[in-house]
């Protein structure tokens, strides 16, 4: 009997300890994907300013056994009343040890491009350097972030912190700027904000707020389809400020009803 009770306790552990491994790395590569994101969103928006009418939507996938992520935008997307696309590719390095990834984007008839590289190390603490690369002769411009993940009742929900620091190829450096987001693992819904402050390098701000949903898990358990929605805005006054809160919780909620 003991030997049966030990070999089940075994097994439960086992079990348990693989569904914790399966949630963590979830959480790490949809974690990625969020920031990747953050950093190209604010790129568009120092280079190609806010919109305050429009939104970019966007389709995504993540696989939790290869560790990779990938979104584009869905046809028809504008931005400041200019067509915008843009593409991400991203995948795990076992070797380097950090995550690695390329996006290609369009706004009107200027193109761009990025590569970068992601480590999570410690409890975990992730860092993140990328750089865009403007082909009409503009000098490149690195921007590079720090997020701190804090586990809430795991699995059901994680929230990380991060800080946000733009940088030319001359040295100059304006930032730190402040972002937050959370994942939820049981109704695979995130949300991911960051403010910039008005500046002679953007003097309207950038608000950027994105709210996402893994749709759909894949048979064999590691695929994940998704969606997600940018907004790219002045950064509000004060007093607006919980009206967009309010505002967010809401949309969330409607999401969640109309995919149940």
């Amino acid at each position: 009997m003991i030997y049966y009770r030990n070999l089940f306790l075994a097994i439960l552990f086992w079990i348990l300890n693989s569904v914790a491994h399966a949630g963590l790395i979830l959480d790490e590569v949809v974690e990625t994907m969020m920031e990747v994101n953050a950093l190209e969103t604010l790129f568009i928006g120092q280079n190609f300013g806010v919109d305050q009418n429009s939104s970019i939507q966007f389709e995504s996938n993540v696989n939790i056994e290869e560790r990779s992520f990938s979104y584009f935008t869905v046809p028809n997307q504008t931005h400041n009343g200019s067509n915008i696309s843009l593409s991400t590719v991203g995948s795990y390095d076992s070797i380097l040890g950090e995550y690695i990834w390329t996006s290609d984007g369009i706004f009107g008839n200027q193109n761009w491009s990025s590569s970068g590289t992601a480590k999570w190390v410690g409890d975990p603490v992730g860092t993140f350097d990328v750089t865009f690369t403007l082909p009409n002769g503009n000098s490149p411009i690195t921007v590079s972030m720090t997020a701190d993940v804090e586990y809430m009742f795991f699995p059901s929900a994680t929230r990380s912190t991060g800080t946000y620091t733009f940088e030319s190829d001359n040295g100059t450096k304006w930032g730190p700027f402040s972002g937050t987001d959370i994942f939820s693992q049981e109704s695979l819904m995130w949300t991911h904000s960051v403010n910039v402050g008005k500046s002679n390098v953007t003097p309207n701000g950038i608000a950027k707020v994105t709210t996402g949903l893994l749709a759909s898990r894949g048979e064999n358990g590691v695929d994940f389809a998704g969606d997600f929605e940018v907004q790219i805005r002045e950064v509000p006054e004060p007093k607006t400020s919980l009206l967009m809160v309010l505002g967010l919780c809401c949309f969330g909620i409607i999401r969640k009803l109309n995919n149940s």
